[in-house]
């Protein structure tokens, strides 16, 4: 009776040793996830023209995802690129006014000779203000071209959706010929992978001890990878509710080997050093 309960006790303690081992790796295990991540939608509403790209495909900051249609606004700044290349009305009004100028200025030497009359250098003068109003009036025609032109093509560019950052466009859920509001919702996701984040819930007795910039071991079991991760954030107040610190980490993945959305675990041996501390 006596070896039974010993071996009962035994069985128990195993059980025992087992759970918290459980519990703590459970407590050390968290998921890759891309180090940014954003749902790119239109700040317009209109019927979709154009998509650059397909889902999947990896893409560029800057690179088109896709563009609503923009047939009127492209013919209205066709017609203002029109007005501000043309100068004629421009050098007319120079050619009036230096015609206007040269006009005074034999009248005036006719007047100190006493060969042309006071009113008709004045009526000149006004004749070349009127001439420099023209030339002006025609200045700011162009440069209301120029406004209008700026205009529209910034319109035409909020008529576009482009990536913000290099990464893969995981999500296109859109089609050509498709009417959206930017109400809807996105046109597309787009990750970066290059590096990924993982979150850790740690006890504040191991979290307490590290800093950010610090390099911690992590495990795949899945593909039984091990790799070194950064700290990149650590939370500066325990949760209450939990009595664990938000732990985040960096991996370094520019060469794609590792995937987002996968299991990993904080290695033992380094939740132990921690503790040591």
């Amino acid at each position: 009776m006596r070896i039974k309960s010993i071996v009962a006790i035994a069985i128990a303690s195993l059980i025992a040793i087992a759970s918290t081992s459980m519990a703590e790796l459970h407590a050390h295990e968290g998921f890759t996830r891309p180090v940014e991540q954003v749902e790119l939608a239109v700040a317009d509403s209109g019927v979709l023209a154009e998509i650059g790209i397909r889902e999947g495909a990896q893409v560029r900051s800057g690179e088109l995802i896709c563009a609503l249609d923009s047939g009127v606004l492209r013919a209205s700044l066709a017609a203002a690129e029109a007005r501000w290349n043309s100068r004629g009305n421009l050098a007319a009004a120079e050619a009036t006014l230096a015609h206007r100028q040269n006009h005074l200025s034999q009248l005036e030497l006719l007047h100190e000779k006493e060969h042309a009359s006071d009113q008709e250098v004045i009526d000149a003068k006004l004749d070349v203000a009127v001439a420099m109003a023209g030339r002006q009036s025609a200045e700011d025609q162009l440069q209301v071209a120029k406004q209008e032109i700026a205009q529209i093509q910034s319109q035409i560019r909020r008529r576009s959706v482009v990536a913000p950052f290099d990464g893969v466009v995981v999500e296109l859920p859109v089609s050509v010929g498709e009417r959206v509001n930017a109400t809807d919702g996105y046109v597309a996701k787009l990750v970066r992978l290059d590096q990924l984040r993982v979150r850790y819930d740690l006890a504040t007795q191991i979290a307490a001890p590290l800093r950010v910039g610090e390099a911690l071991a992590i495990h795949f079991p899945e593909t039984n990878q091990t790799v070194t991760a950064k700290i990149d954030y650590i939370a500066a107040v325990t949760d209450s509710s939990s009595g664990t610190v938000r732990v985040e980490v960096l991996i370094d993945n520019r060469d794609g080997t590792y995937r987002s959305g996968v299991r990993c675990v904080l290695q033992r041996e380094t939740a132990q050093v921690a503790q040591r501390r």
